[in-house]
């Protein structure tokens, strides 16, 4: 039995009924998104540590993914979202340009300067997650980041202040070098001394489980060697943290910006089993479209067909179907979708109609 709440205005769809059924084209900008967030094979693949890589085109359901995560209480998990402001090109570009003898194009430096970063984030998630007394390895990561760690700073801005660092240092590649394999380390982390806390962060990660989300890497991004050699870096140091019993770290990315990684580089071919592609189809986006509109009217446990009728007539004049008339007319991504289904319902407002139609005569 469906649960359904009584509509006024004699149902006929109100004004701004398009945004409060469809919700916001930016997942981002969406305030009701956990309310309909639709759960998908990606979705299960970042929880269970299989997804190193999701990648997707721009509206495919990147961002969704990423802040649904980020604000839904998972059971002995925590999440950790990584957003930049900005790819911020003009701070790597001051940096070469400051240091030129800098070994500046090696992965190995921008891998370890991720290293750097991505562990200083889950220190500061394992700090904000021990409450107010801290025991054993919460107690040494508290200590450590009190001593060491300046605590507003954008992530891009530490890993150059870490490349930085380590140039000023002179520390040579060969010092770099490490391999994480089943939890363990073997050689320094990073060359520097937040490799002490490695035992604390393993002790508190018997407790927790750690997911590190990073998104919004295309904002400001340019294809550009210095940018590519970034994320390389990026892509070289998730793989190696993710090695650790119970850190997993889930990089959402442009399909279009990874083929660019992946044709200048040879070795990215080995992450492939590691990439999670998202996907869409009819049946999957119509599943989508039909939890926004069952929120709408207050119901549940009732068949897409059903739901999607409530709001759109099922066949239009020609009889052809509705729903098919609009998937044809995409590429197949919840933003489209959901940019086409809202627009249609706005006119049909527009013309004081309880429901979508061919005709929009008003009465």
């Amino acid at each position: 039995m469906t649960k359904e709440k009584i509509v006024s205005r004699s149902n006929i769809l109100p004004h701004d009924a398009g945004i409060k059924i469809f919700g916001s084209d930016a997942a981002e900008d969406d305030p009701n998104l956990k309310q309909y967030f639709l759960e998908t094979s990606t979705w299960h693949k970042v929880l269970s540590g299989n997804a190193l890589l999701v990648l997707g085109r721009k509206g495919s359901g990147k961002s969704a993914i990423f802040k649904t995560l980020a604000e839904r209480n998972i059971k002995n998990t925590v999440v950790v979202p990584i957003t930049p402001r900005t790819f911020a090109l003009d701070i790597l570009n001051a940096f070469k340009s400051n240091y030129p003898d800098s070994p500046f194009n090696q992965e190995i430096a921008y891998a370890t300067a991720w290293r750097y970063s991505l562990m200083l984030e889950l220190l500061l998630a394992i700090e904000n997650n021990s409450g107010p007394l801290k025991f054993g390895g919460e107690a040494g990561v508290h200590d450590w980041l009190r001593k060491n760690v300046e605590f507003d700073s954008d992530i891009i801005s530490k890993t150059v202040a870490f490349l930085e660092k380590w140039t000023l240092n002179k520390v040579s590649l060969s010092e770099l070098s490490i391999e994480l394999t089943g939890g363990k380390k073997r050689g320094p982390l990073v060359g520097q001394e937040i490799d002490q806390t490695f035992t604390d962060i393993q002790n508190a990660l018997h407790k927790k489980k750690y997911i590190l989300i990073i998104d919004n890497l295309d904002e400001g991004w340019v294809n550009k060697n210095e940018a590519r050699s970034y994320l390389v870096g990026l892509v070289l140091a998730a793989k190696e943290l993710s090695r650790v019993n119970n850190l997993n770290v889930c990089i959402f990315m442009r399909t279009d910006m990874y083929r660019v990684l992946e044709t200048t580089y040879q070795h990215m071919d080995k992450f492939r089993q590691s990439i999670e592609y998202i996907q869409w189809n009819p049946t999957s986006l119509r599943r989508l479209t039909s939890l926004r509109i069952q929120r709408y009217f207050n119901i549940e446990n009732e068949s897409n067909e059903i739901t999607w009728k409530r709001l759109f007539e099922e066949k239009m004049e020609n009889n052809f179907e509705t729903y098919k008339h609009i998937t044809e007319r995409t590429f197949l991504r919840p933003r489209e979708i959901i940019q086409f289904c809202r627009h249609a319902v706005e006119i049909a407002a527009k013309y004081k109609k309880s429901k979508v139609s061919a005709r929009l005569e008003t009465k």
